[in-house]
């Protein structure tokens, strides 16, 4: 071997010895200076199925299993229809769901934005359900979600597997046996309007947070 291959050899080797002892700086969770991409890639949410205490995942997922419940009235001709309904309803649900998993607030926005997006569209079609004489107008009230009063109940969180189907956790959030008939345009516009104000709210609170965080950085 040359004393140029036996120098290149040995340069080599120091520079790959040196780089395996180099530590990243993102290892320390204290950094003297922003990394930006790795701040929008830190982790918001602390628990999994943390919304599950939110009221307007509870007022979301009250109002789908109240859509659900209606769709089995839906005349069979209907199907595309109630198909387009059902799906925008757990979607509506299921957008906030994944949003809580992403790892930033500003990801998480944009899927709150997503499920508004589906509640405008369920509302849509429940007024026009309404305009084509397939929902009734009438009366029937049901009491919001809230910290003391949760939705689905205790004991369907407890125990999905006898207490989850969506007539279980209804009759024991409303304390009566709920049929599709008695369900009217009136209750689900109420809960729609619920939603959609929770949502509004918990998206302005988010872009405060985001604000305060970001002056703070100056």
């Amino acid at each position: 071997m040359s004393k140029k291959n036996f120098v290149a050899e040995e340069l080599v080797e120091k520079t790959l010895k040196e780089l395996s002892e180099i530590k990243p700086p993102v290892n320390s969770p204290k950094l003297p200076f922003r990394i930006p991409v790795i701040e929008r890639t830190t982790r918001q949410a602390q628990s999994l199925q943390g919304y599950k205490a939110s009221a307007y995942w509870q007022t979301a997922s009250l109002l789908r299993d109240l859509i659900q419940l209606y769709l089995e009235i839906i005349p069979s001709h209907q199907f595309r229809r109630k198909t387009q309904l059902e799906d925008a309803a757990r979607s509506m649900v299921a957008t906030i769901e994944e949003g809580w998993a992403r790892p930033s607030t500003k990801e998480y926005l944009d899927y709150l934005g997503f499920a508004q997006a589906s509640l405008t569209e369920v509302r849509g079609d429940i007024e026009r359900l309404h305009t084509d004489g397939y929902l009734k107008i009438g009366k029937f009230f049901i009491l919001t979600p809230s910290r003391n009063f949760p939705y689905p109940p205790v004991n369907s969180r407890i125990n999905p597997t006898k207490y989850g189907t969506i007539r279980e956790r209804l009759r024991e959030y409303t304390g009566r046996n709920i049929q599709a008939k008695d369900l009217t345009y009136e209750v689900f516009i109420e809960f729609v309007n619920k939603a959609d104000h929770l949502l509004r709210k918990t998206v302005f609170g988010l872009q405060e947070r985001i604000i305060r965080i970001e002056k703070s950085k100056l």
